[in-house]
């Protein structure tokens, strides 16, 4: 409920999951408790100078082995995960990326980061009806060499800010999850949180941005009046700090806060209906206002919303 108005932390902001509907995923059991995985999504290699058309010939300037392998390498996804009996569940992984449409706002300092990332995550599981999952992921700095991989189709742009050459560092990501059920009652309580990212402009006189980090709790609970019925409430709040460029704040810190309750009907264990009432206020990062040496968080409406969400799962 309050997520319609703060979206609270995803699963796979602790350990990204797969998702084989655009690609190939093989899996490899090699001992007990070890699993070995490997997935490669659609690969645009196939494209002709990013028109659409099929190649003229693998053999081209533009498309050679190489350039094949280094699409395949922006697409991958590898996972090892070992499972030890009583105790928990160990994972650890690269996902590719390619960096070609970053784009970063001078004015609002919001960076929209396409990066490879290496993550790793533990569950212990060792208490019945207890979970508690830690995850964190180390995203690769992005620079105009790494957008413009030599592997890649030369007719993309190279990362650029303002027509300089710049490196992104996308935060980096460390998320808890807790969760513990007993009889009808279920509690979730997330914490999510992002930190050292920067924006290095190679410009002459250009200091380094720092990006603000960003905190995320949130609280979800539960309670089953039958087999159809269930009561849910849950919210949470997003701290964001300043951020700065040269070690001057220019972009404000600010808090969010959203909070809901509702009702679920379940009529089959794949089909609900979940309805309730919603409410979301706090503040935005601001800027420097005219006449003003500080940054300044911009107030937001307080907002209520009615959320209905009908799902069926095959």
């Amino acid at each position: 409920y309050g997520n319609y108005t703060i979206p609270r932390g995803a699963e796979s902001d602790i350990f990204q999951s797969f998702d084989v509907r655009t690609g190939i995923m093989l899996t490899v059991k090699p001992i007990d408790g070890l699993s070995v995985y490997a997935l490669v999504n659609a690969v645009p290699a196939y494209e002709n100078a990013n028109t659409g058309a099929p190649p003229t010939s693998w053999a081209g300037p533009n498309y050679g082995a190489s350039k094949a392998f280094g699409y395949v390498w922006e697409n991958i996804q590898a996972a090892i995960a070992y499972a030890i009996p009583n105790i928990g569940l160990a994972r650890l992984q690269y996902v590719g990326a390619h960096a070609n449409g970053t784009t970063f706002n001078p004015t609002t300092f919001a960076a929209t980061i396409n990066a490879p990332h290496i993550g790793a995550a533990f569950a212990w599981t060792g208490l019945e009806g207890l979970t508690v999952d830690v995850g964190g992921k180390i995203y690769l700095p992005v620079n105009e060499e790494t957008s413009d991989n030599p592997w890649a189709d030369p007719s993309r742009t190279k990362l650029q800010v303002g027509g300089f050459n710049a490196t992104f560092q996308k935060p980096f990501m460390a998320a808890l999850g807790v969760q513990y059920k007993t009889g009808p009652l279920t509690a979730t309580f997330r914490f999510d949180a992002q930190f050292a990212g920067s924006v290095d402009i190679d410009a002459p006189g250009s200091d380094p941005v720092n990006l603000g980090i960003e905190m995320r709790p949130w609280i979800t609970l539960g309670c089953a009046i039958n087999d159809t019925w269930t009561v849910q409430a849950e919210g949470g709040v997003v701290w964001t700090a300043e951020s700065t460029v040269g070690g001057n704040p220019v972009l404000s810190s600010a808090l969010r806060y959203g909070f809901g309750a509702g009702l679920q009907t379940t009529f089959a264990p794949s089909c609900y209906i979940r309805t309730g009432i919603a409410y979301a206020g706090g503040q935005a990062p601001g800027g420097i206002p005219a006449g003003k040496t500080d940054p300044e968080p911009t107030k937001r409406n307080g907002q209520f919303s009615v959320p209905v969400i009908f799902s069926v799962s095959f």
